[in-house]
């Protein structure tokens, strides 16, 4: 009776037999077989699963070899080290999906591509989509549009635009994920950013005023002082002359001919002249 056990997630086998050293080869290649035969019998299940997908749903993987099996899960428990990983919490789509039953499906690689008539990759730098703008090199520009913006700068930056967008949707679905508001916890953060924003401008117009009234503190006003990168140049306010207040109207009338003289005769007192 043979002692053996198979644990074909590990491709293992469990000999339990006694070993002799005159037929060890024999017994260990006798063992493998026996796992080949075993994977045979997987492989064989495995293929004729594939080929009534192939059949009903017309799915045709050309990535995956034939020679390629997927193997059943381990059954042998080994011990470990170290504490199990904590179970990664599920995002909001992927609670969707597993509440619905939708599951992932892997796409192949070459996909047949209408406007082309052939089969093309889906990414990289031989796929049908960079095929086709590469063939994009002209356009109508239709009625309402501006005949000088640049149609395919407008595309790019539409692109970078979906990308933030689809960031920004992860983050908020991961901080969803371990219990928090994403939307509440971003407005917070934005609201955060533009008060720090706001003090630092503030911060820059009292380092300008200070600096403003040290050059001003020098024997040349600032005139002669060194500007600092991209300063304005602080002008300066004419004094206007303030005309004193009379006493009595004999002042004023005074005040007034004196200007007359001078106005006439280039005559009078200098302290009224204007």
């Amino acid at each position: 009776m043979e002692n053996k056990s198979f644990d074909l997630g590990i491709l293992s086998v469990f000999d339990t037999n006694p070993i002799d050293k005159d037929n060890i080869k024999a017994q260990v290649e006798k063992n493998v077989i026996q796992l080949y035969h075993k994977l045979f019998e997987i492989k064989q299940r495995q293929t004729l699963e594939n080929d009534l997908k192939k059949d009903e749903l017309q799915e045709h993987d050309f990535e995956k070899s034939i020679y390629e099996i997927n193997l059943p899960e381990m059954e042998t428990v080994l011990p470990r080290q170290k504490t199990l990983p904590k179970q990664k919490e599920l995002t909001r789509w992927e609670k969707f999906a597993k509440e619905k039953g939708i599951k992932k499906k892997k796409k192949s690689y070459l996909a047949y591509d209408e406007e082309l008539g052939e089969y093309a990759p889906r990414w990289g730098p031989y796929s049908a989509k960079k095929q086709k703008e590469k063939l994009d090199i002209i356009r109508e520009v239709k009625q309402g549009e501006d005949p000088y913006e640049d149609p395919w700068k407008k595309d790019k930056l539409k692109k970078n635009l979906l990308k933030e967008q689809q960031k920004l949707s992860e983050i908020k679905n991961r901080l969803n994920a371990k219990g928090y508001n994403g939307r509440q916890v971003l407005n917070s953060q934005s609201e955060a950013v533009g008060r720090r924003k706001q003090k630092t401008n503030e911060i820059k117009q009292k380092t300008k005023k200070s600096l403003s009234i040290a050059q001003q503190s020098t024997r040349s006003m600032g005139n002669f002082d060194k500007k600092a990168h991209q300063e304005e140049k602080q002008l300066k306010t004419k004094k206007r002359k303030v005309l004193p207040s009379f006493k009595n109207t004999a002042e004023e009338k005074s005040r007034d001919m004196d200007m007359l003289n001078f106005i006439l005769n280039n005559k009078g007192n200098k302290k009224t002249q204007v």
